[in-house]
């Protein structure tokens, strides 16, 4: 269901977000960008589309970068990103394979996975409403 996958670079590949540096792990996120994404920016960016206005507070150009590189505005960059969440969590069987990966650590029950799960679920799509709220103000 995701379409975040993990790839393989050409040696000396950058990150179009942190060039400046060497990263070992690639993703590609073909909701986003075709173009490979180290994994600490998937990360950062995934959790900075998260918010309203979207923003990565450590590195104000990130959102700004997606921007260019995709031609979408950072809050339809959002809905795609909570639309996909919101597909993975309706998706039951992604549910058991989290309650199945969870049974080796203590404290794990599957009542307490699905409640997490589910208040997720209720997070995303309260976050899609607001999106989708915001986009239709600015039409």
């Amino acid at each position: 269901m995701s379409k975040i996958r993990w790839v393989k670079v050409p040696e000396g590949y950058r990150c179009p977000f942190c060039p400046d540096h060497v990263d070992e792990d690639f993703l590609v996120w073909e909701t986003l960008l075709a173009e490979p994404i180290c994994d600490g920016c998937t990360y950062d960016i995934f959790n900075a589309l998260l918010v309203i206005p979207p923003v990565d507070l450590l590195d104000p150009e990130k959102i700004p970068r997606l921007e260019q590189l995709t031609g979408k505005p950072a809050l339809e960059l959002s809905r795609l990103v909570v639309q996909e969440d919101i597909a993975l969590l309706e998706d039951k069987e992604n549910l058991e394979r989290k309650i199945r990966n969870s049974r080796e650590f203590p404290g794990e029950t599957r009542e307490k996975i699905e409640m997490e799960w589910h208040e997720r679920l209720a997070q995303m799509r309260s976050l899609l409403a607001e999106l989708e709220k915001l986009a239709t103000e600015k039409k």
